[in-house]
């Protein structure tokens, strides 16, 4: 059970279709009550998707205002879309949530230098599953699909309390309570 005295930033990263919204909106919906978690809503330059994460979409002026304004916490580029998440999403760390943020892997230094204290939440799948997942989700063109299988994105150098690989091959339930054992035990820790 996490402690309620501290809150901690959980950054989810891992490739493409690896299913991290997923993966986040089990945990926000079966962490509450033993664990007080928060799902960090995005802010992106994508238009909503029917089936897509719920996100606040901006035009790429809109946003770069709210960086050059300073509203936003954490901001990065990926897929040809720009990433931000507001100050006002993190804010539940100092009640004791433990929030989580869908991250990019290629910004995590950055996310680490800025909270120093986060947690990194490695989800991970087998290739075709990947290709399986990107496929079904219908955003990409095929081109697109295959690079996004090909990004590799290396993970700085962490320490081992620091980082947990949840693995994503079976079902969301599984997932979720690999997930849901590493927070416990990096609460245990703090």
């Amino acid at each position: 059970m996490l402690k309620n005295r501290c809150g901690c930033l959980v950054y989810v990263v891992g490739p493409s279709g690896v299913g991290k919204d997923s993966l986040m909106n089990w945990l926000a919906q079966h962490g509450q009550g033993s664990m007080p978690l928060h799902r960090a809503r995005r802010v992106i330059t994508r238009p909503p998707a029917p089936d897509g994460e719920a996100h606040e979409a901006v035009a790429l002026p809109v946003f770069e205002r709210l960086v050059q304004s300073g509203e936003l916490a954490l901001h990065w580029a990926a897929h040809g879309c720009r990433y931000g998440i507001r100050h006002s999403e993190l804010s539940g760390m100092a009640r004791g949530e433990w929030v989580l943020v869908n991250g990019s892997r290629a910004y995590l230094p950055d996310a680490l230098a800025r909270f120093p204290q986060a947690r990194v939440l490695m989800v991970q799948a087998d290739d075709h599953l990947l290709q399986q997942r990107l496929q079904r989700r219908a955003r990409d063109v095929p081109q697109d699909i295959q690079a996004r299988l090909a990004r590799q994105a290396p993970l700085p150098d962490l320490q081992p309390h620091q980082l947990a690989v949840v693995h994503n091959n079976g079902t969301l339930v599984q997932a979720g309570q690999q997930a849901l054992a590493a927070l416990a035990a990096w609460a245990a820790e703090a």
